[in-house]
């Protein structure tokens, strides 16, 4: 029997996940460029998770990127959401 050893790290892991999030964020930054419209939505076009796209939009107020525009009903899942866009 083999034995492998533990702790084992993929070469520039940290880094391969920097990258993959900042190009998540762009695409992100991109579609509410295109569309006015809920996380919701956003995260069913983009294939982006919900709790990944509440991070970057958090961000991306900080830095005045996007803007929150009002609460109305999501057409998708029929609740009260938060509607979002930038400054084109």
């Amino acid at each position: 029997m083999t034995q492998t050893k533990k702790g084992a790290k993929a070469p520039n892991s940290t880094q391969n996940k920097d990258s993959y999030t900042s190009i998540q964020k762009q695409m992100v930054l991109k579609y509410f460029r295109e569309h006015t419209t809920t996380m919701y939505k956003c995260e069913k076009d983009t294939g982006i998770s919900r709790p990944n796209i509440c991070r970057y939009i958090a961000e991306l107020e900080r830095r005045g990127l996007i803007t929150r525009l009002t609460k109305a009903v999501c057409p998708i899942s029929g609740h009260m959401a938060h509607y979002f866009t930038t400054q084109k």
